[in-house]
């Protein structure tokens, strides 16, 4: 069976028989695809690896895509990780080399959209097209094209994430949430937009133009803005960003907080159901950081200082 273009499509949408995946896997193995060819440069091989990395991040058990303390990696799932490695790296050659696209894929081919998810309790590190690093937080996704065009760069967000986006002035980088709009040149900040929340945006180096679409503000370093979908209200003000974005290395970080605020946090971190019984706890605040924490150490904290009970009846936590 020959191998070509539209094969690799259906290959990639995962719409094969057996009869062509296996055709498309025996191409791979008998034609020297796992390796990058050495004529990718710059730009190009830095695209390969994006892919390479974003099919990774996408596996469970990969210690840099997913956020598990205390798991070992069985050797199953390591062969798992080579094989994707081989496939993508032979698939961005065949694009590359066998059928000439590289320098029109933007103008020609047809965009396909990706979508990364966590569960409550994961956290996934990721590559996209153009090398921007993300880090995205427990209960998120995150839609974006297989490929960027080549005046803008243009994903949609639900829930967090930490951004390190390369610079390219050329082509703006626009993060689209349910309520606001994100744009930049080339920044790092953390974007937190889960539904039904305010939407926040902290950042940590560069300039960012941040707000619904009628009504937008410039942040620089150290500053925070948030919004209100409710109330329409947009506020800036300066902060300490080191303290933000902590949780993608497992660090949790509450300043006064109220009880109401934090039980959401553990609900994403922990995948728990947290039951408030008193409400008059609901607005008690408290303060501190947790490094790698079990939920136990900070229910230990959190009830003596808040003099409350709690008790845990499978996956729900009831407090009192």
């Amino acid at each position: 069976m020959q191998v070509t273009p539209e094969l690799i499509q259906k290959y990639h949408l995962g719409q094969c028989s057996p009869e062509e995946k296996h055709a498309v896997l025996q191409w791979l193995a008998g034609d020297g695809a796992g390796e990058v060819p050495s004529y990718l440069q710059g730009k190009d091989r830095k695209a390969v690896q994006a892919r390479i990395w974003n099919a990774l991040s996408d596996l469970s058990g990969f210690p840099d895509g997913s956020v598990n303390a205390g798991r070992g990696i069985p050797f199953w799932k390591w062969s798992r990780i080579a094989a994707s490695v081989t496939i993508l790296l032979g698939l961005s050659w065949f694009a590359y080399d066998r059928f000439s696209i590289r320098n029109s894929i933007s103008q020609t081919a047809p965009i396909h959209f990706r979508k990364i998810r966590t569960a409550l309790g994961e956290k996934k590190k990721f590559y996209l097209p153009d090398s921007s690093l993300v880090y995205l937080n427990a209960g998120s996704h995150l839609r974006f094209p297989d490929h960027f065009t080549d005046t803008s760069r243009n994903i949609y967000l639900t829930g967090e994430a930490f951004f390190e986006i390369s610079k390219d002035p050329s082509r703006p980088f626009t993060i689209q949430t349910e309520n606001t709009e994100t744009t930049v040149l080339g920044t790092i900040f953390d974007l937190k937009a889960y539904r039904g929340e305010e939407t926040e945006l902290v950042v940590v180096e560069g300039k960012v133009r941040f707000g619904p679409a009628e009504k937008q503000v410039v942040l620089t370093a150290n500053q925070l803005a948030s919004f209100n979908v409710a109330s329409g209200a947009l506020i800036n003000r300066n902060v300490y960003a080191g303290v933000y974005g902590g949780w993608k290395q497992n660090r949790l970080t509450f300043r006064d907080s109220r009880l109401s605020e934090i039980t959401v946090v553990l609900e994403r971190w922990y995948g728990i159901d947290v039951v408030i019984r008193n409400p008059a706890l609901k607005n008690v605040i408290f303060t501190g950081t947790y490094e790698n924490p079990s939920l136990q150490t900070i229910l230990n904290d959190m009830s003596s200082a808040m003099k409350f009970t709690c008790t845990q009846q499978g996956k729900q936590l009831i407090i009192q």
